[in-house]
């Protein structure tokens, strides 16, 4: 490795909040993003690092939780005023069945009005009616639509902050 070899750092970055006891349940080590340290961040960008950013987030007790990448991802996006924000995903498309042929073209982007849109529409379908998804309960052959409806919500909330 020469002195100016690319640096992979990753930290704890993620400052989060135990999730707590819902509905008779302890949810143990499971937290909610409260904030991701984005001057650290943004400072060993500009040293020409890569940040790790991972799914678990550290208490100011120094307890270490599991939080939704999703949240990691869209609280980032948000304090670092990121461009984008990209989710990999397990293949699922929105398709546009007006264009296209063979069934329809994929959507490589959306904008905010359309994203809300098909975010209300895919929550109607869904039974979804106090804007958080159900993934414990979900049918199997639904849970790939609610998954996907996660990815737009936190697309949303990111692009909305």
């Amino acid at each position: 490795t020469g002195v100016n070899a690319v640096q992979v750092i990753s930290g704890n970055f993620v400052k989060s909040i135990p999730f707590g006891v819902r509905g008779g349940i302890d949810f143990k080590y499971t937290g909610i993003v409260q904030r991701v340290n984005a001057k650290r961040i943004l400072s060993l960008l500009d040293q020409g690092d890569i940040v790790l950013l991972g799914h678990l987030g550290y208490s100011p007790s120094a307890h270490v939780f599991h939080c939704r990448s999703e949240e990691v991802a869209v609280k980032a996006a948000t304090e670092l005023q990121a461009e984008k924000l990209v989710f990999f995903h397990n293949g699922e498309s929105v398709v546009d069945v007006s264009r296209g042929r063979d069934g329809g073209a994929v959507v490589h982007n959306l904008s905010l009005k359309v994203a809300e849109r098909f975010g209300d529409k895919l929550m109607k379908e869904l039974g979804e009616t106090d804007g958080r998804v159900r993934h414990s309960d979900a049918d199997p052959m639904t849970q790939w639509k609610r998954q996907f409806l996660d990815y737009i919500l936190c697309a949303i909330k990111a692009v909305s902050a």
